[in-house]
């Protein structure tokens, strides 16, 4: 199936992102201009950040190629992709990190393999071809695989890596999938994933550059908690309906 785009929308959820959402934005509109001279868009999701990510937002805004979202209080990534998403309307969605920690160059080889007939491609950062640039901690990879092994376990999907935060999507099918996607936290990729599998749609991975930008305030601990709680009512959702 040749994937022909007139319109390509980007969503970049945001919380605290006041240090690097105005360059990362500004990198990204540079991309989507020369990759789709059509037309093409950006949603920003301020996720109620407790820093000045909304005033820099704001200045972006003034980009009429640029929308900004604004959630009162945080609600999770998953909550503010989905309300990024449902506002696009682009051919092709793509969902990425404010932090652009893969570099927004890498959106053209994701464009070909929709061209190539995928619906959902997502970035890997463990296939041996990625360039890891800037790692994640040890205690970071250690947990992002038990996350992985898991997210496995409940899917049965093969993939290795979930939540890559790079993910290109044609835009009828993101739109669907997020309208269906009940997750508000990190596990809204697993579902989204899941959700696409279970409807017949084709799902790669691709490496990518990966250059990790540590901010978080949240301690691994809680992170690690959160995550498990996330994916078993994950898991419970998908035992009880073999069509979510």
């Amino acid at each position: 199936m040749v994937f022909i785009h007139h319109m390509i929308s980007a969503v970049i959820p945001a919380y605290n992102e006041e240090d690097v959402l105005e360059a990362s934005s500004c990198a990204l509109a540079g991309v989507l201009s020369r990759l789709s001279p059509l037309g093409w868009e950006i949603v920003i999701v301020n996720d109620g950040s407790r820093d000045r990510t909304a005033q820099a937002a704001s200045r972006l805004a003034h980009d009429s190629h640029i929308r900004v979202i604004q959630h009162e209080r945080n609600r999770g990534k998953g909550a503010a992709v989905r309300t990024g998403v449902l506002l696009t309307r682009g051919d092709a969605v793509l969902i990425c990190d404010a932090d652009m920690s893969t570099p927004p160059e890498t959106l053209e080889p994701f464009l070909a393999e929709l061209s190539l007939g995928a619906d959902l491609v997502t970035g890997d950062r463990w296939d041996r071809r990625s360039r890891i640039e800037r790692p994640q901690s040890r205690l970071r990879r250690v947990m992002g695989g038990v996350y992985a092994a898991l997210a496995r376990w409940i899917t049965g999907i093969s993939l290795r890596d979930f939540n890559c935060g790079f993910k290109l999507v044609r835009g009828d099918s993101a739109r669907s999938l997020l309208k269906r996607c009940q997750s508000d936290g990190w596990t809204w990729d697993v579902e989204v994933i899941a959700l696409a599998v279970r409807s017949g749609l084709i799902v790669r991975a691709l490496p990518i550059t990966w250059r990790q930008y540590d901010r978080s305030s949240v301690s691994p601990f809680y992170a690690a908690v959160r995550s498990l709680v996330d994916l078993t009512a994950l898991w419970f959702r998908l035992r009880g309906a073999k069509d979510l």
